[in-house]
């Protein structure tokens, strides 16, 4: 079961890929637009989208609901930043919540989901900041997860 869903988060990185390859193009032509609205801004994970305690409680609700499957490690480094380097939160939020548990999909709350999302960040070195990562779709949707910059 954990090979098809590798290989199924392997298929939506490499879709996503190209998909964020396109937006990127896009975004670079309208770079001399005026900044978006606060509320619709776009962020980036590497500028602290999620909070330290948001990111225990997500380690406790991974353990309690994740840990029996899997471990942290299995979503953490390179290959896990370059496959959703490009993407929305609201895309790997979506996937996992879609997915996950493996015997309830979709059952948990999604400030759980979000908070399990923000431990795994900070496993990957993303840095915490002062606002949590939202559980809403609209507000998931602009945080852009990036690649760490190579040491």
């Amino acid at each position: 079961m954990r090979r098809l869903l590798f290989a199924l988060l392997a298929a939506l990185a490499a879709a996503g890929l190209a998909a964020s390859r396109g937006a990127a193009q896009a975004s670079s032509a309208r770079a001399g637009a005026p900044a978006a609205p606060a509320d619709t801004a776009v962020w980036s994970l590497l500028s602290g989208a999620y909070t330290a305690a948001q990111a225990r409680r997500g380690e406790a609700a991974f353990q309690e609901n994740c840990g029996g499957c899997h471990t942290p490690v299995e979503f953490t480094g390179y290959g896990f930043q370059r496959g959703w380097a490009g993407r929305t939160v609201r895309d790997l939020f979506e996937l996992v919540r879609s997915l996950m548990p493996f015997d309830r999909p979709g059952s948990l709350p999604r400030q759980v989901y979000a908070d399990i999302l923000a431990f795994l960040f900070e496993r990957n070195g993303y840095p915490a900041g002062e606002r949590e990562l939202p559980a809403d779709s609209a507000g998931l949707a602009r945080v852009r997860i990036e690649a760490l910059p190579e040491k």
